[in-house]
């Protein structure tokens, strides 16, 4: 699991599977958000499997299953709520980390003009997050 940390309290990483569950409880993650929907990819691990690994490593779990072509402001709300909830450090994952980068953004940011300094921290970092902008004008 590579993780790349958004601040001192949330990381993003590509998609994990139970397995990725115990190195992460030894590496001190306390918090697993999956944004990821169960069956988007085949042979993909089940939110399920990934739930009772964590239960099972001590890891608190949320499943806030998020497809960018439907993105709500409650998906939005929902992301937040995980973010708020959860104990940290806390790690939320995607197929590949740019879905959750870009929930962890519009969740955190509170003006435009925040917005636009995470897209361009995350641009510094390889990641394109600027379709957060349209997200955040609804």
């Amino acid at each position: 699991m590579q993780l790349l940390w958004l601040d001192d309290e949330t990381a993003i990483c590509g998609a994990i599977g139970p397995d990725a569950i115990p190195g992460a409880a030894e590496a001190g993650i306390r918090a697993i958000i999956n944004n990821r929907p169960d069956g988007e990819e085949q042979h993909q691990a089940s939110s399920d499997s990934i739930a009772a690994a964590a239960k099972q490593n001590g890891l608190d779990y949320r499943f806030v299953p998020i497809s960018m072509r439907e993105l709500s402001p409650q998906d939005i709300e929902d992301m937040r709520t995980a973010l708020n909830n959860t104990p940290a450090p806390r790690v939320a994952f995607c197929r590949s980390g740019s879905r959750s980068y870009i929930l962890w953004a519009l969740a955190n940011a509170g003006t435009e003009a925040e917005l636009e300094e995470m897209i361009d921290q995350a641009a510094g970092r390889g990641f394109d997050i600027s379709v957060a902008r349209l997200f955040a004008q609804r």
